[in-house]
């Protein structure tokens, strides 16, 4: 805001009031009541007119130029008489000059009678009363040659900090109309110039923002509603606000007045950064008193008056504070405490008035023309002083805000053009940098281009390179089938049982190679886009009871329950039926795959949607009692050679294909796939395909019709399952050392079964927890255990026997399909006696359980009678493992210290580990640090993956939980 507004402002304020005396005119005939009145107080206010004429008696008349009330309440009698020596009727105006009045009455003595002439009730509009005016004001009728005596009644409305003097005044009409027009025009001047500087803040705030507009904005309206209420310029309504509104809002107006200026000062002295502990309590305390502010609607003299002199000192301290900043070059400090200086004089000169000897200081007439114009506009004028300064002290605060924003702009702009001039060096280095860059980017762009398209061509001869392959493989599958199949047909003539049992399994592995040679076929077609549906007309519910036959055998192998359930009436329906085939056998494939023993499995077909025959579609769903699958991987399955992360489906073999070509060739079908949770409380896989055939095009429909019954061949049972271990009545059975075969294919184990059963006795288990079980009740001399296994893995088996005292000692040879050396060395270092990787040499494995058995001191039996030192190169292996263990939280602990530790050279050391573990020390440590952190993190030891990292030695959790991905890539990573 321009300082030119603030000059116009004070120009024209003080114009209009101290011209509101100018324009008083000269024989203005003005009395005081001084000489005859006398004023009574009615301590009961029951007093009638001839009460209040008897108890004046003996009252002294008033000798001063106003009327001193000892109370602000009550009921007061004023008495007084006035002569007409002139032959006709005169007439004057009283004004009693006193705005706090509820109710006044005028009466009259005339002879020794008392008349009301008039009544004003402070609820009155000033059009209703019979002299239009603010104050209560009376027309007296004065006979001529007369001398009348007057009493006037007034009942004060309480106001705690009221005025207490009561000067009344009589005008001639004309005296009295010219000064009722002054100081209307005077407040109207006055108030409509305070409203519109309050809106010009209140607009220069809406588009600026600056709080101090606002608070300046308030505290001017605040003001204006404070000089209503004081001057009865809201009785100027056609309907006034009732009395006690009036009063309240003397009490309130100039409460929120000076809240609004102490908020306006803090802004514009800008204490929180100058005094931060005095602005933080300032505000506090505007909060406290805008808290108890609304209490004073209920009247409580004391609250207000207390509130009132609270909020006075805390404006004034704010002065004192302002005038503390002037020494500290803060100019807007300059213009408020000035301020505070002009208002402080109107308020002393307003209470002081008429308790000053002014007729003696500056003598009677000049007191006379003064007085009453210090009474009416003085304090006013001093308020239009503030308020200029104040305004003066908001211009200075957007003076300093501009100059810092212009300050803080021309750094600004200093920064940018230092920053120019770099980038403009650097323009030009990096120009030439760029042009480096550029012909370097071209040329590794075209070694890019060349290796994509070799990788392009690389990807073509891999996907030619599969089909071959698989197409080279049906042969030499077909040439085992088929002669297998003849043999257990029986048209080579009869084989004993143990001979059809071997071969039965080997037709069965035959067909599992057939299928995976399939479906490897397939997905390279898939890739090569070479892949075409054969669509025929098929029954449904033959088809799927034919599928679900061929697992009756895998079913009732693991215990499980096989269900079946099919349309109530057969239903023809157009699809590919080798890839149809393939989705509905992969599910089922999958679910007892990954369903424990005891469980169940439904298959059920459907059919649903309207009447109309595009719009229906036909579903399989295949439930199960398994595991499941979390939600955050149900999408992630359908992806190719994606496998869950550890869970209790993890040990099952898999390669990862099968989810993803059963979507690829639904959605052939035009159908969709989906995984839900099953109500049996496993996974609900849903296959829904379209029941009719427009959704296929004409070279989709195969030419020659596919036989069903030759599409899939079923699997075959063995000859004689035996489950349990073979005993023989000669009791030579118990004399045998016992074999335990762990592994989850039913073939493998009757496979391997066969190999010991002439020089064992064989017991079986399809997981970890059916081998655990077994050990707890049989006496076992040594074990040969798969590593992928549901349920329970061959780790986790292993780890158990290792802690248990009883079966710590159990020899244990590790057989999978797994052999990695990381592989190989986690299973040594967690203890296995052995290894070996499939396919193996059934000798080499008969032997090398044969050694296992021979070592007396490993099987608990012979633990318990005697101690055979192990060998040496074992001692040395063990010790290795026990000082790697004891100092595996030390993240310092390297090979040299492990060199140290075992008293050689760290070339020695590496020649050892190679010779004795086919390893490294550095690989050695890594391993038993991460095989200790899997069993932590399985036991729930810790919470969080950087204490797990920091117990087993590893100072980073995030090269850690690479590590551990990395070396169990089937299980949870560390942070789940």
């Amino acid at each position: 805001m321009g300082r030119w507004q603030n000059y116009v402002l004070l120009g024209v304020l003080l114009l209009a009031i101290v011209g509101g005396q100018a324009q008083t005119p000269s024989g203005l005939s003005t009395q005081t009541i001084n000489q005859q009145g006398q004023v009574l107080y009615d301590e009961s206010g029951v007093f009638s007119a001839n009460d209040a004429i008897a108890a004046f008696e003996s009252i002294d008349e008033n000798r001063q130029t106003g009327f001193t009330l000892p109370y602000n309440r009550g009921v007061y009698w004023l008495r007084f008489r006035l002569s007409n020596p002139k032959e006709q009727i005169e007439s004057y105006i009283l004004d009693l000059d006193y705005i706090f009045i509820n109710n006044t009455q005028l009466y009259q003595r005339i002879g020794s009678q008392v008349r009301l002439q008039n009544e004003i009730d402070l609820a009155d509009s000033v059009f209703e009363r019979e002299v239009v005016y603010r104050k209560p004001a009376f027309s007296l009728q004065l006979p001529p040659l007369s001398t009348s005596e007057f009493l006037v009644r007034m009942d004060l409305t309480s106001k705690a900090n009221a005025a207490l003097e009561l000067t009344p005044r009589l005008y001639t009409l004309p005296d009295f109309l010219s000064t009722q027009l002054t100081q209307n025009l005077t407040f109207a001047a006055l108030i409509g110039l305070l409203i519109a500087l309050a809106l010009y803040n209140a607009i220069l705030y809406v588009r600026i923002g600056v709080k101090g507009h606002i608070y300046y904005s308030l505290y001017l309206f605040s003001f204006v509603f404070t000089i209503a209420c004081y001057e009865g310029l809201l009785l100027y309504l056609p309907k006034p606000p009732p009395a006690a509104w009036v009063i309240s809002g003397m009490t309130i107006a100039p409460l929120v007045a000076s809240i609004c200026l102490i908020a306006f000062g803090l802004n514009i002295l800008q204490l929180k950064r100058f005094r931060p502990k005095l602005g933080l309590w300032y505000q506090r305390a505007i909060w406290l008193v805008l808290a108890i502010l609304p209490l004073t609607l209920f009247h409580f003299g004391w609250l207000s008056f207390w509130l009132e002199i609270t909020v006075v000192v805390l404006t004034i301290a704010l002065g004192g504070i302002a005038a503390t900043l002037i020494r500290e070059g803060h100019r807007a400090s300059v213009y408020f405490a000035i301020s505070f200086i002009f208002i402080a004089v109107g308020y002393g000169i307003e209470t002081t008035l008429y308790s000053l000897p002014w007729q003696s200081m500056i003598g009677t007439e000049l007191a006379r023309q003064i007085i009453p114009w210090m009474e009416q506009y003085f304090l006013y004028s001093c308020v239009v002083i503030e308020v200029f300064f104040l305004a003066l002290a908001l211009a200075s605060y957007i003076d300093g805000l501009r100059a810092q924003t212009a300050q803080a702009r021309q750094q600004v702009i200093d920064q940018l053009t230092d920053k120019a001039k770099l980038k403009e060096d650097y323009a030009i280095q990096l120009e030439n940098t760029v042009k480096e860059r550029t012909d370097q980017l071209n040329e590794k762009q075209q070694i890019l281009s060349d290796q994509n398209d070799r990788l392009l061509e690389l990807d073509q001869m891999k996907s030619h390179f599969l089909a071959n392959f698989s197409h080279e493989f049906r042969t030499p599958l077909t040439l085992i089938k088929g002669p297998l199949k003849q043999i257990l047909n029986g048209d080579l003539g009869e084989q004993n049982d143990a001979t059809l049992q071997a071969i039965a399994t080997s037709q069965r592995s035959a067909e599992r190679l057939a299928r995976l040679m399939e479906e490897l076929l397939m997905l390279s077609h898939l890739e090569a886009n070479q892949l075409k549906l054969q669509v025929q007309s098929t029954e449904l519910n033959s088809f799927c009871r034919r599928i679900v036959s061929l697992f009756e055998y895998q079913a009732q192998e693991r215990e499980l329950k096989l269900s079946c359930e099919c349309l109530a009436e057969d239903t023809v329906a157009f699809c590919d039926v080798r890839k149809l085939e393939t989705v509905v056998y992969n599910l089922i494939s999958n679910a007892i795959k990954f369903t424990p023993r005891q469980g169940a499995i439904t298959v059920q077909l459907s059919v649903e949607g309207d009447a109309d025959q595009t719009e229906r579609f036909y579903r399989f769903e295949v439930s199960d009692t398994g595991p499941g699958i979390p939600v955050e991987q149900r999408e992630q399955v359908f992806q190719r050679f994606y496998r869950l992360q550890k869970d209790a489906r993890s040990g099952a073999e898999g390669s990862g294909l099968g989810l993803s070509l059963v979507r690829e060739l639904t959605e052939m079908h035009g159908g969709t796939v989906l995984v839900t949770e099953s109500t049996m409380g496993g996974s609900c896989f849903t296959v829904r395909i379209p029941l009719g055939f427009q959704h296929f095009s004409k070279d989709e429909f195969a030419t020659n019709v596919i036989d069903m019954d030759l599409s899939v061949n079923p699997i075959t049972p063995p000859v004689n399952e035996l489950s349990q271990p073979e005993l023989r009545e000669d009791g030579e059975t118990e004399n045998r050392p016992c074999l335990l075969l762990v592994d989850d294919v039913a073939d493998m184990r009757e496979y391997l079964a066969g190999h010991f059963r002439k020089d064992y006795r064989v017991l079986m288990a399809g997981d970890g927890l059916q081998a655990w079980e077994v050990l707890q009740t049989e006496s076992v001399d040594v074990v040969v255990t798969d590593l992928m296994m549901p349920v329970m893995d061959g780790m986790d088996l292993l780890n158990r026997l290792r802690a248990d005292q009883r079966l710590k000692e159990l020899p244990v040879l590790v057989l999978s399909a797994r052999s990695e050396h990381t592989d190989r060395n986690l299973a040594l270092a967690n203890n296995a006696d052995d290894y070996l990787a499939k396919p193996f040499d059934s000798e080499e494995l008969i032997l090398r359980v044969n050694n296992l058995v021979k070592r007396p001191s490993l099987t608990p039996q012979s633990a318990e009678a005697s101690s055979v030192t192990p060998s040496a190169d074992e001692q040395w292996l063990a010790k290795a493992h026990d000082i790697v263990a004891a100092r595996i939280k030390d993240d310092k602990f390297d090979a040299r210290q492990l060199a140290e530790a075992l008293h050689v050279s760290k070339p020695t050391l590496h020649r050892y580990f190679d010779r004795l573990a086919q390893t490294t020390p550095a690989a050695f440590i890594r391993e038993q640090r991460l095989a200790r952190a899997k069993v932590l993190m399985e036991e729930q030891t810790y919470r969080t993956v950087a204490e797990v990292a920091h117990a087993v030695g590893f100072n980073s959790p995030g090269y850690f939980s690479r590590l551990y991905r990395q070396r169990f890539p089937e299980g949870r990573s560390p942070s789940e």
